[in-house]
């Protein structure tokens, strides 16, 4: 490892040991008020401190993405990083959360849709996608999405989007935009063009990419009634899963038969270990991520690996904080809202 990656790697470590901790989440859920015990921890400080202590929920989870993306403004700002494998990899996140974001703000059924506001809260980070985020998210209709993203690399996939389209095809439109996504961030990171491919990110994705099948599938067994070809044709190409098995999957009787036959398979049982520590299949694939993701930050030489691996943490890291805000709005009583988050349970 040379000295400069060694460095990125010591700063990861010291910047990641300063995050919040289950404790600190039992405080902040024993708080009164999330703005102010916010402003008080450096990380989220910038983001809150101006905020009142009267500040609406959509203001306050806007501030927690921008201290999000704060860290990696600043390395895609000033370019200390392990070179634009990670810029790209954090754009290509922020551009398919965007358009989630506006596509679940249009979902039938949906009560409590996302605010209008930027998925990344930082400017710098927005000006360099590859479309405009004000025209995406003031988009009423699936077609002014499309127009609004224009060349981008979703395009294909909203133009192809039906009329007069239910819940299910929306569903099926967000399977579509994650494929996408997926498969472009494995091909980041297992590209050897200039030797700095990063193997152990793109394994983290491709377990990603099956579990997020596996949660797929099961969500369609489950609330809808779909044949083996909606199934198939909902599942993210590049994991590691194999052919027998995704059919195995489709052709299940139910949800929960869907994960018996996942389960059939040697390497998927390995993986599905994770649904122990899960409320809901829908946690897997996001738990699996988090956990590898403090392993390597712990035991990894790479730097592109480690800072990738920041990257997810303090994304999953963020999504509690917001879990804690919606939670204690909605009075659910702290030892419930605990059971929500996903923590470090090695401690750091």
């Amino acid at each position: 490892m040379s000295g400069a990656s060694g460095a990125i790697v010591a700063k990861i470590r010291s910047m990641y040991a300063g995050r919040l901790t289950p404790s600190d989440y039992g405080e902040m859920i024993a708080s009164g008020s999330v703005a102010g015990y916010l402003a008080s921890r450096p990380a989220y400080a910038g983001a809150t401190r101006s905020l009142g202590e009267g500040v609406g929920r959509r203001v306050l989870e806007d501030a927690v993405r921008r201290a999000r993306f704060s860290d990696f403004e600043r390395l895609l700002k000033y370019e200390i990083t392990v070179g634009e494998r990670l810029a790209d990899y954090i754009l290509s996140t922020v551009e398919v959360e965007t358009v989630l974001r506006a596509m679940y703000a249009i979902t039938p059924g949906v009560e409590d849709p996302p605010g209008s506001g930027s998925f990344s809260g930082s400017e710098y980070i927005d000006d360099h996608l590859s479309f405009d985020v004000a025209k995406v998210l003031a988009a009423r209709t699936v077609r002014e999405i499309a127009e609004a993203i224009g060349s981008s690399r979703y395009r294909n996939i909203l133009d192809a989007f039906p009329e007069n389209a239910d819940a299910a095809d929306f569903i099926r439109a967000e399977a579509a935009l994650r494929a996408e996504y997926y498969t472009g961030a494995v091909a980041l990171f297992e590209d050897e063009k200039g030797g700095a491919a990063c193997p152990e990110i793109a394994r983290m994705l491709r377990d990603r990419i099956d579990l997020e099948n596996v949660a797929a599938a099961y969500r369609l067994k489950k609330y809808f009634s779909p044949s083996r070809d909606d199934i198939l044709s909902a599942m993210i190409p590049g994991g590691g899963m194999k052919r027998g098995t995704a059919e195995a999957m489709a052709n299940a009787d139910g949800a929960d038969g869907v994960i018996a036959a996942a389960r059939s398979d040697r390497e998927m049982k390995k993986l599905l270990t994770v649904l122990d520590r899960c409320r809901a299949v829908d946690e897997a694939p996001v738990r699996r991520v988090f956990y590898e993701s403090c392993k390597l930050i712990r035991y990894s030489q790479s730097s592109a690996a480690v800072t990738a691996s920041y990257f997810n943490v303090v994304s999953v890291e963020c999504d509690n904080v917001i879990k804690i805000i919606e939670g204690k709005r909605y009075g659910i009583p702290g030892e419930e809202i605990e059971k929500m988050l996903i923590v470090d349970e090695e401690g750091r």
